[in-house]
C-alpha cells in the first residue's frame, strides 16, 4: 500500500499534460508522469519516492505512436 495521497490526472493530450505538469509543478506538488506505474507503486510502497500528483500518459494518443516513416522508426512512450 502506497502510504501517502495524491492526486491522479489522466490528459487527453501531450499538450494537456505538459500544461499539468507546469501548474502542478508550480504548486509544489512535484508531480510525476506514469506510463505503466510498476516502479512508481513499488517505490511508493517502501516511501522510496512521493509524489503530490500523477499524470497518466498512457492513453495519449502522442504516446501510442509506432510508425516507419522516411527512413525514420517513432517508438511512443507508451507503446507496448
Amino acid at each position: 500500500m502506497i502510504t501517502y495521497d495524491f492526486e491522479y490526472y489522466k490528459p487527453s493530450s501531450i499538450h494537456e499534460a505538459v500544461s499539468l505538469f507546469q501548474s502542478l509543478d508550480q504548486q509544489g506538488k512535484e508531480p510525476m508522469y506514469l506510463s505503466g506505474g510498476t516502479e512508481i507503486i513499488t517505490l511508493g510502497r517502501v516511501n522510496r519516492i512521493k509524489t503530490g500528483a500523477i499524470i497518466d500518459i498512457k492513453g495519449t494518443p502522442e504516446c501510442l505512436v509506432l510508425k516507419r516513416e522516411a527512413g525514420k522508426v517513432t517508438i511512443g512512450a507508451a507503446r507496448h
